[in-house]
């Protein structure tokens, strides 16, 4: 129970930052005309990682009820969880840093570099959830 109720509090955090990134990353895109395709990448990326999470969470509520949590093979290491929070809350420090200075985010290697993590963390949240489907189907 109290690691199921940690992951939830990890995840929910980790949402939460990405969440603000998103937001942060709209503002930005609002203001300018015909943002670069390498930002309108970001925040595709950022946008589905927020997705996915919801979705983490609730394949998470929906195993926990029926009692499968504990031996679901999938969840990720408490040093993912770290990492992942970590790099999101740089990322989200810089945002907001050069927002404030209306300056362009990212130049369009430092934005590759950003999303190609971005896409790291989503696929390992999109395969706990596949892992999770097969586990309660499986059972």
């Amino acid at each position: 129970m109290a690691e199921s109720l940690n992951l939830a509090t990890s995840i929910l955090a980790i949402r939460q930052l990405a969440a603000q990134i998103t937001q942060l990353s709209y503002s930005y895109a609002c203001v300018v005309n015909n943002p670069p395709k390498t930002q309108k990448r970001f925040l595709w990326e950022v946008s589905t990682l927020v997705e996915v999470l919801f979705r983490v969470e609730r394949a998470m509520t929906e195993t926990e009820s029926m009692g499968l949590l504990p031996s679901c093979p999938a969840l990720p290491g408490v040093d993912f969880f770290t990492d992942c929070q970590t790099e999101l809350s740089a990322l989200y420090s810089e945002l907001q840093k050069r927002n404030s200075r209306f300056l362009m985010p990212f130049q369009d290697r430092e934005l590759q570099q950003h999303i190609d993590t971005l896409h790291k963390f989503r696929t390992v949240f999109t395969e706990f959830i596949s892992s999770s489907i097969l586990h309660v189907l499986h059972w």
